[in-house]
């Protein structure tokens, strides 16, 4: 029966996010997970655990499996699938664990223990190993709940997931208590934190913003690309298209026109007569164009970049991409095993950048804001540093195409809405085939354009950013639950010693 519970865990918390957007179920969903570990040992706890993370990351990363990347085969997608889901799996198998030896050592501080597990646990995958992969949390299935998540201002998407994982708990405690005196407690503080906090997004979202000072346009080309040579072929066919949608935009007077990520396939930093070229698409209209392109060093380096154009063909700023992606921009472990790169020649080379470089625009004003590239806008930690290093708005700049799913598509995209809520800024998002859109510091989107359809993001945002507790303090609250249940394991396994009586 309880390995019936935790697949149902699995399909009910997986069905909370894209495609299927059913967000509500995520506050009842890991209710059978928690009702298949009572009474169980460590060990079983462990092994539930991770039954109910391969159905849940099964499921939520099953778009691996329909993906062009550099010819990979049916069978080599299916091992990374299964590789990809496993590993992660082992989280929840983690905290089958820990909730099953502090039930068999501190019973009474079962209720408490599991959301601070949850948070603490979500919060190490996001850091460790490889810089983390917070893909798929737990708060990020309410992403379109805008008036509960305002409260990630305060305590980031990892409070999200605490108040998410609490609601399960109590909900789970309600079903099991045979006290009508404790099934109101457990209704009371079921509902109470959320009423607070849909009372508090409302009260927000019914504030106005500051005037919007900055006209931007981002195209979103569209292109069917394989991530393969067939993509180098094409690049000129692509370059055309591009431009003849900038062109469109340019009546409009942007300020900042965005181009996707890695689009021009040639190195600008070394075709200045290409970057001329580039750069005087929007000369008519004095706008900034930002590409996404690749760079290489006089060492032979080479990286992922965003460069900003000047309407005279100069390049004014550069930023390499920070946090690659293991397994496809790099190698992890390569030089510790030489034969590794001929067992996946398919995983490309790059080097991290070192620097957050913000780029400015100046009007009768100046404003700065940072570039994300990829899926570099999943990493709030960074985000938070670009803003407190002076970015006014962000921008995310990828191709997506290469997944063929609309389910990855707005899995990526919600990472957006949190970085948005979290530091109370504007996010310009530019994707080949979406998710490319404006989204206000209060996660509402505007001029969204549907995903593979090629046109132009137009619109009109605000550079005066309000200062969030987040901005300042940034993950205090996940570093609250990592330390509690920390002090919970220690006291598991090493019991306070109680005084006795001499003889």
């Amino acid at each position: 029966m309880a390995y019936l519970l935790v697949v149902l865990s699995g399909i009910l918390l997986f069905l909370s996010y894209p495609p299927f957007d059913l967000f509500y179920l995520a506050f009842l969903a890991l209710v059978p997970l928690l009702l298949g570990l009572k009474g169980k040992s460590p060990f079983e706890g462990a092994i539930l655990g991770f039954i109910f993370g391969l159905i849940f990351f099964g499921g939520l990363f099953f778009w691996m499996n329909s993906m062009e990347l550099y010819e990979l085969k049916g069978w080599t997608k299916s091992i990374l699938w299964i590789l990809l889901s496993g590993t992660l799996s082992l989280y929840p198998a983690i905290f089958g664990f820990l909730v099953e030896l502090v039930s068999k050592r501190l019973p009474k501080y079962i209720p408490l223990s599991i959301p601070f597990f949850w948070c603490g646990l979500e919060f190490i995958r996001a850091h460790f190993p490889l810089d983390g992969f917070p893909w798929g949390l737990l708060g990020h299935s309410q992403y379109l709940n805008l008036p509960l998540i305002q409260i990630a201002s305060f305590i980031g998407v990892f409070g999200i997931s605490f108040l998410i994982i609490l609601s399960n708990v109590l909900l789970s405690e309600l079903i099991i208590s045979s006290s009508l005196r404790r099934k109101f407690l457990l209704l009371t503080f079921y509902f109470l934190p959320l009423i607070l906090c849909y009372t508090y997004g409302r009260w927000v979202l019914s504030k106005p913003l500051p005037s919007k000072n900055l006209k931007v346009a981002a195209i979103q080309g569209a292109f069917d690309i394989k991530m393969s040579w067939d993509w180098y072929e094409k690049r000129e066919e692509f370059r055309r298209r591009l431009e003849e949608l900038t062109k469109e935009a340019l009546p409009f007077k942007p300020a900042l026109v965005i181009w996707t990520e890695t689009i021009i396939l040639d190195p600008l930093g070394h075709l200045p007569d290409l970057t001329r070229e580039l750069a005087s698409l929007t000369k008519e209209s004095d706008s900034l164009l930002l590409i996404g392109a690749p760079h290489f060093d006089y060492q032979g380096r080479r990286y992922n970049s965003a460069f900003l154009l000047s309407p005279c063909g100069r390049i004014l700023e550069r930023y390499d991409k920070v946090h690659l992606v293991p397994f496809g921009e790099m190698l992890p472990g390569e030089r510790l095993i030489p034969g590794l790169r001929k067992l996946l020649p398919m995983v490309q080379d790059f080097t991290p950048g070192k620097d957050l470089t913000l780029f400015k625009v100046k009007r009768e004003y100046e404003t700065s804001f940072g570039v994300l590239i990829c899926f570099e806008d999943i990493f709030g930690r960074l985000v938070r540093r670009f803003v407190r290093k002076g970015a006014d708005f962000m921008v995310n700049i990828t191709n997506d195409s290469w997944s063929k799913s609309e389910g990855l598509h707005y899995q990526h995209f919600q990472n957006s809405i949190f970085r948005a809520i979290e530091n109370r800024i504007y996010i310009l998002r530019a994707g080949n085939t979406g998710v490319s859109g404006i989204i206000d510091p209060y996660g509402r989107t505007e001029s969204l354009l549907p995903i593979n359809t090629p046109g132009i993001v137009l619109g009109s945002i605000s550079t005066s950013k309000p200062n969030s507790f987040y901005t300042q303090w940034g993950d205090l609250f996940s570093y609250f639950c990592l330390l509690g249940g920390v002090i919970l394991v220690f006291r598991s396994v090493i019991p306070v010693s109680s005084k006795t009586k001499p003889h």
